[in-house]
Formats: structure tokens, sequence, C-alpha cells
């Protein structure tokens, strides 16, 4: 969540930073491993839901050099 947190502020403050450097531990790809395993909770799991939303429909926006 740390990366949603940064392109939440990001997208409010888009000239504060010259860069970041983004890990995406929730997401699956063939070369890492899922570190959460446990179900979360039903609201935990419907905020990360709106969070990486959100982050996908305005990913257009990010002008950092990622």
């Amino acid at each position: 969540m740390g990366g949603a947190i940064a392109l939440k502020i990001h997208f409010k403050q888009p000239n504060a930073w010259d860069g970041a450097a983004l890990i995406a531990p929730l997401c699956k790809a063939p070369y890492n491993v899922l570190l959460y395993k446990d179900k979360p909770r039903l609201g935990t799991a419907l905020e990360l839901l709106k969070a990486t939303q959100e982050i996908e429909q305005r990913l257009e926006e990010v002008i950092l050099s990622i």
C-alpha cells in the first residue's frame, strides 16, 4: 500500500518529487511470491479495491520517473 499512498499523494502534488521507486508486493508476478496469504477483512479488501481502481483510472496522470 505504500506505493498506492505515494501515487495518491502524487495526484494531489504532482510536482513534489522528481521520481519514485515503487514496489508492488500485492501484485503477483511469475518471479515473486504473494506475501499476504490470509484473507483480508471485508472493509480492508474494499478499500484496497477502491484504491487500485482509482490508480488504474488515473495512471496517465503520473508524471514521475518510475
